[in-house]
């Protein structure tokens, strides 16, 4: 990381915090939204709103990472397996903490629960993840969709047979040319 991004202050994918907060739990929404959403990056030793390099001192700065990577792992539901650096800036020491894209969503505060836990990242903000929000996440994890859900319905030959003639008026009305309605072909059941 360096003194020009951090500069560029606060974005989608990057949250500074000056000190570990003594309650895990306010930076712990911000790793599930990181996992919930594109990935992104913590970097603790940096005033937020000024972008003042606070940082640790060397006697410090493993503890607090350990007691971060601790904390990530205890507190999430799935597992959250961050990766924490440490980085040198103007003599003082910053821990960087990246996360990705999580695999298994929605990821939450295990001790909020999941429809209470689940967060995710708006802009430069962490919010609570609407419940449509969460109910996707599923979705697209087991990659499925809704309309690749079971439904409890027969279709008949004369449903199948009117939907494949829709299909074919539907397709001769996006046709722009007559040729393109001449090389037209019908579907079937098969």
């Amino acid at each position: 990381m360096t003194i020009e991004e951090i500069l560029l202050g606060e974005t989608k994918d990057i949250e500074f915090k000056e000190d570990i907060p003594p309650k895990s739990e306010r930076y712990m929404k911000t790793v599930v939204a990181f996992t919930n959403c594109s990935g992104g990056r913590i970097v603790f030793g940096i005033e937020n709103n000024t972008w003042r390099i606070t940082g640790f001192n060397k006697e410090e700065v493993f503890r607090k990472m350990d007691a971060i990577t601790n904390a990530i792992f205890d507190s999430c539901e799935p597992k959250i397996t961050p990766n924490v650096n440490i980085q040198q800036i103007e003599g003082k020491y910053i821990i960087i903490v990246d996360l990705v894209e999580g695999m298994q969503k929605p990821y939450y505060i295990k001790k909020q629960g999941m429809v209470a836990g689940a967060y995710i990242r708006v802009s430069g903000t962490t919010r609570s993840a609407e419940k449509y929000q969460i109910q996707e996440m599923i979705l697209d994890s087991g990659n499925r969709s809704y309309d690749q859900g079971k439904v409890d319905r027969e279709l008949s030959d004369t449903d199948i047979e009117l939907l494949c003639e829709r299909f074919y008026h539907h397709a001769l009305e996006l046709c722009q040319t007559e040729e393109a309605r001449r090389n037209l072909k019908r579907i079937g059941k098969n």
